[in-house]
């Protein structure tokens, strides 16, 4: 019983994680939209193009390192869920109430295939 406490508390923390990582990228998808709006209604005279443009190379810059810190976060996170979900599995179906050394499972690579190098 208390291994499935244990378990609980770890998937509701791996459950938040998640959670914040998803707000994360919603986020920058909502600036995304914001910047893309801001481009279509720039003037056409040079300085309010140039103006913007730098503007918005700041702005993708620090949206591209967001995202790449929180898709490194999140393929962590997700392979944690994994393992708290395959403990559940040990206590609950199994009825193991021990520290079970569980084989892991292989997690899709979504970089491996978009890439074509997928297994």
């Amino acid at each position: 019983m208390e291994r499935l406490k244990k378990n609980t508390y770890e998937l509701d923390e791996a459950a938040g994680t998640l959670m914040v990582n998803s707000k994360t990228i919603e986020s920058v998808k909502l600036e995304l939209g914001r910047m893309a709006t801001e481009v279509e209604n720039t003037g056409h005279d040079m300085t309010s193009m140039g103006m913007t443009l730098h503007d918005i190379r700041n702005r993708i810059s620090l949206l591209s390192d967001l995202l790449n810190y929180t898709s490194t976060d999140m393929k962590g996170n997700i392979k944690n869920l994994d393992s708290i979900t395959e403990n559940f599995y040990a206590v609950v179906i199994r009825g193991s109430d021990d520290n079970v050394k569980l084989e892991k499972k292989k997690l899709i690579d979504w970089e491996e295939v978009a890439t074509g190098n997928a297994e």
